[in-house]
């Protein structure tokens, strides 16, 4: 038994066939409103990077959007935003998020911590890694790559920063030893570098232009620079691809 608005006892028949309709129709259009604005945030954002880029004269970047936490549908609503590339930071969650259909038709890159041990995994489900940091790990991949017939886009990661602190990157003294032995390898294309400046880093614009200028040393071409806080100085500094997540979906939830 339910109470109506003005005291009137309401029996369970009627508030199931005559509130029921209306309660269902006021949350499919609650849902379809939320999705038009998360859809609606994820476009004005893009079209934000567009005009920096005009403003600024530079070109259009890859944007990679961070999904880390996201659900299947809110991957969904970014593709049908303009989305072409998303990144996910640990592999069973892209496995599962895969098994619901979320990436179809999207490029997906890995942009957590490789770890070898997961090498097959990566290369059978990801486009693209962004953090190879040795060369036993590009060893494990080219490996795995070439058990699934299939030649992979490989950033390095490079560390910046003065204490390691359990951080993952190649030094810019190890840098030119680990090009040159992934350049060997015949199932990884190695194309940039990818880069995370300190947390506390007071001029992350002068750390991205660093790394750029050490890529384009050793002929590389493709910087993967700039995540939420700092991506229009990771642009200015000439980053060709950005990795975005708060901008984008918003904080996350878990």
């Amino acid at each position: 038994m339910f109470q109506g608005v003005l005291g009137a006892t309401v029996c369970v028949f009627c508030a199931t066939h005559l509130m029921a309709p209306h309660s269902f129709q006021h949350g499919q259009k609650q849902k379809k409103m939320a999705q038009t604005l998360d859809k609606q945030a994820i476009y004005t954002c893009m079209t934000r990077i567009r005009s920096f880029c005009a403003d600024n004269g530079l070109a259009n970047p890859v944007l990679v959007a961070a999904t880390k936490s996201q659900p299947t549908k809110t991957i969904l609503l970014a593709h049908e935003a303009g989305v072409t590339d998303v990144g996910e930071n640990y592999v069973q969650e892209a496995q599962e998020k895969a098994a619901q259909g979320a990436y179809a038709g999207l490029r997906l890159h890995f942009i957590g911590r490789f770890q070898s041990n997961k090498a097959r995994e990566v290369a059978r489900l990801f486009d693209v890694v962004h953090s190879l940091d040795k060369a036993s790990s590009a060893d494990k991949l080219d490996k795995a790559c070439a058990q699934e017939s299939k030649t992979m886009d490989v950033f390095i990661q490079v560390y910046l920063g003065t204490a390691r602190e359990g951080r993952s990157g190649t030094t810019p003294e190890e840098l030119g030893e680990l090009v040159q032995h992934i350049r060997k390898l015949r199932h990884l294309n190695l194309v940039g570098l990818m880069c995370m400046p300190a947390t506390d880093d007071p001029c992350p614009q002068e750390s991205f232009r660093s790394v750029r200028q050490l890529g384009e040393t050793l002929g590389l071409r493709q910087f993967s620079m700039g995540m939420s806080g700092d991506w229009q100085d990771a642009l200015l500094a000439g980053a060709t691809h950005i990795r975005l997540g708060t901008v984008l979906f918003g904080s996350r939830t878990k």
